[in-house]
């Protein structure tokens, strides 16, 4: 089927409640008997060049029949590989459209849980590195950060295989020295969501933390130390979320973080209680914390 015939299938599913009441065997009897229906699909999804309100619509339709199909439909096991390319293709084309970078990352993440993070390392890798090679430019940093919460946020603990690789490339991208600050946040939230994701292995897997955390971890704790030192009523957003991560080091790698604790402790409780003055003004008062 052409990615027109594919259109025009959609205008009509969409436009005839009839016809979209019965969407889901429909749409697996396309799956199931129009060559390479789902492969066309995604391409078209993932396309720039049809309107995004209405790829954004065939998006969430599809994601629901493909994730309920991913893992005993024979035609789509057959299609797979084609199927996450244009999956990850699809986010290199949309970066200036956040709300189709969603539909996108979420399908992704859904089929990683169906499926396995193991078999979405390859294509997963792939984004890590185009992120990587694109770091500068805050389009595509925008949309990839963006990308990897979501998908880490909506996967289980596997995710975890990419962060070794993801590790390093955050720290040179929240030291970048013309980041925004709107990024610097976003980069401190996928930190977060991938300490989340190993430090389930604290004390069962030691091995799998030192991959993930040996080649930053000091690095981070120099940098969230001292920027706990600064003015309390600065970057307050960013504060916060170093905290909620030292909180999730200090208490779910204990053993792990236990020898970085005393460094890091006094300016943590400056930080907590200059703050309790800048609580008052803001929750009292009223005043703006920025």
């Amino acid at each position: 089927m052409s990615a027109e015939q594919v259109v025009a299938t959609f205008e009509e599913l969409i436009t005839n409640p009839e016809k979209l009441k019965n969407g889901y065997t429909l749409l697996t009897d396309l799956i199931n008997n129009v060559d390479q229906f789902a492969v066309t699909t995604c391409q078209v999804i993932t396309t720039n060049e049809l309107d995004s309100g209405f790829r954004k619509n065939v998006g969430y339709i599809m994601k629901g029949v493909l994730t309920d199909l991913w893992d005993h439909n024979n035609v789509l096991i057959q299609q797979r590989g084609d199927i996450k390319e244009a999956l990850l293709n699809g986010i290199v084309l949309n970066v200036n459209d956040l709300k189709m970078i969603e539909v996108i990352s979420l399908t992704i993440a859904n089929l990683m849980m169906r499926e396995g993070c193991k078999n979405w390392t390859q294509y997963l890798a792939e984004l890590v590195g185009w992120l990587n090679t694109n770091k500068e430019d805050t389009t595509i940093l925008n949309a990839g950060l963006e990308c990897l919460c979501l998908i880490f946020s909506k996967s289980d603990n596997t995710v975890s295989l990419l962060v070794p690789d993801l590790m390093p490339i955050m720290y040179d991208i929240f030291t970048l020295p013309e980041l925004t600050e709107g990024l610097r946040e976003k980069t401190l939230k996928l930190l977060y969501l991938c300490i989340d994701s190993f430090s389930y292995a604290e004390g069962t897997d030691n091995m799998l933390i030192r991959q993930c955390f040996d080649s930053t971890y000091n690095e981070w704790i120099s940098i969230f130390t001292s920027a706990l030192q600064t003015s309390s009523r600065s970057n307050i957003t960013i504060k916060r979320l170093i905290l909620k991560i030292l909180t999730k080091i200090f208490s779910e790698l204990e053993m792990y973080s236990s020898k970085t604790l005393n460094v890091i402790i006094q300016p943590i409780w400056k930080f907590m209680n200059s703050n309790l003055s800048v609580y008052i003004w803001n929750s009292v008062y009223g005043i703006p914390l920025e």
